[in-house]
């Protein structure tokens, strides 16, 4: 899998909805965890997978800022 690591900046990310597959560029705080998120196709509410921390990790083509703490310990 090809997605990067952010660490504590605002950046564009593509989410792909679990519910009609389609995907929506917002903008985020990595170091938020988003922890829902509604998709502006479907309209249908979403939450982090199970063993994620935020809808990136879950859902996004990045990685938050806590993968990359919890790798480095």
């Amino acid at each position: 899998e090809n997605r990067m690591v952010i660490m504590n900046q605002l950046t564009q990310a593509t989410l792909t909805c679990p519910h009609c597959q389609a995907t929506e560029i917002i903008l985020v705080d990595a170091s938020d965890s988003k922890q829902f998120h509604q998709c502006m196709h479907c309209h249908r509410p979403y939450g982090v997978s199970k063993n994620d921390c935020c809808i990136l990790c879950s859902y996004g083509d990045v990685l938050c800022s806590q993968v990359d703490q919890n790798l480095a310990s």
